[in-house]
């Protein structure tokens, strides 16, 4: 493959820029030592991108070509790569550009499946790109409004990514729609929790004791928001629901002695 030059205008050299375009380099060669095809197609990605506008040194411009060239090779070699997109091949003198646009449209002909977004947004996510990981999920809802259990998996991702309010905001839409209205109003219910608006959360989770009045881990959850309100005798109150259907529980033992202990140091203060 031939060398491209930036696609910029001229400008000053900057170390860091050609720091993250090897960086980009490496995070690719890792990706494709785990066999993670998509995020080594994403991540040679950014890093052609990056390379293409960034100015350079000779030498820098030389190896980075080098790199680059023999990472497209072991990707379009992959075998994983060849069952996902078939057999690829494009002549040595394309330029970087036209091989980005080729691997997007591969990427975008591959994208039937909503798995391969929320496989990209979580790698997006863990390269520290929270903002475009939350755009990705967040764009499928409307792409796909019929596929409820997609919208849980968004809602679960912006949780797990601790974007509480986004992840509010899909799961309250969901919350008439779904049909498991228990699993939603419990993800709802740690939203709130975590954004500390309690009481909010103690309720969704009294909502869903009353479709599901056996489900211990209802209770050990509404129990750990009560006390987290500082609601320590209905915590307890709540976990000795949850052991009655569950007595070898360990979480809500532990918890239980953790309460048991607050309260007594409470008590023992009144008394002095």
């Amino acid at each position: 493959m031939t060398d491209v030059h930036p696609t910029s205008q001229p400008g000053a050299i900057d170390p860091a820029r050609v720091r993250s375009i090897w960086d980009k380099v490496t995070r690719t060669k890792d990706n494709l030592a785990q066999e993670d095809i998509h995020a080594s197609l994403l991540s040679i990605i950014q890093a052609m991108r990056l390379f293409i506008s960034t100015p350079m040194l000779k030498k820098d411009r030389q190896l980075l070509t080098e790199e680059i060239d023999g990472l497209l090779y072991r990707l379009i070699s992959d075998n994983t790569f060849k069952q996902t997109f078939g057999p690829v091949s494009f002549p040595v003198d394309r330029e970087y550009q036209t091989v980005i646009d080729f691997f997007k449209n591969l990427a975008e002909a591959e994208r039937g499946s909503p798995k391969v977004v929320m496989d990209e947004a979580d790698t997006l996510y863990k390269q520290g790109q929270v903002e475009e990981a939350v755009q990705a999920v967040q764009a499928l809802i409307p792409d796909y409004p019929l596929d409820l259990d997609l919208h849980q998996s968004v809602g679960e991702s912006l949780l797990r990514w601790e974007r509480y309010e986004d992840a509010q905001a899909v799961l309250e839409v969901l919350l008439d729609q779904h049909e498991n209205t228990v699993a939603i109003l419990n993800l709802l219910a740690i939203a709130l929790k975590k954004q500390k608006r309690f009481q909010e959360a103690i309720e969704r989770y009294k909502e869903a004791l009353k479709l599901a009045p056996q489900d211990e881990g209802l209770y050990y959850n509404l129990a750990v928001t009560l006390a987290e309100n500082r609601e320590l005798a209905t915590a307890k109150k709540v976990l000795g629901l949850a052991l009655n259907i569950r007595p070898k529980f360990p979480q809500a033992q532990k918890l239980l002695e953790t309460i048991d202990q607050a309260l007594e140091k409470t008590q023992g203060i009144r008394r002095y």
